[in-house]
């Protein structure tokens, strides 16, 4: 849906007096500026599957959960690799729970 400059400008203009001052701005740019999208790559095609081994790996990358069998991970987190999901997706373990999470999101940690 493309929204037309005056739309914009008349939605964000809160106090209706023709002037979009700096705070109405922001809230403005903020709102379109938003990534919609994650900045990291996507998770594999479908055509690749990534050969894992039940193992520990390292998150590259922060992952938030976008249902409830999905993990979300903070970089830095050691997770166990216990499966293969959907292409391009691990089943994987942190803290006791159990969700996907994007395989090329993840490293292996060397020595476990």
């Amino acid at each position: 849906m493309l929204l037309q400059a005056s739309e914009v400008f008349h939605a964000f203009d809160a106090n209706g007096d023709g002037v979009m001052d700096e705070a109405e701005f922001a809230a403005a740019f903020a709102q379109f500026a938003k990534p919609k999208h994650s900045p990291f790559p996507a998770p594999g095609s479908p055509e690749k599957r990534f050969d894992y081994q039940r193992s520990k790996y390292v998150a590259m990358f922060d992952c938030q959960a976008d249902s409830a069998d999905e993990l979300s991970m903070k970089e830095g987190d050691v997770v166990e690799v216990v499966g293969e999901g959907d292409a391009g997706w691990l089943i994987a373990v942190l803290d006791g729970n159990q969700g996907m999470v994007p395989s090329n999101y993840l490293k292996p940690l060397r020595g476990f």
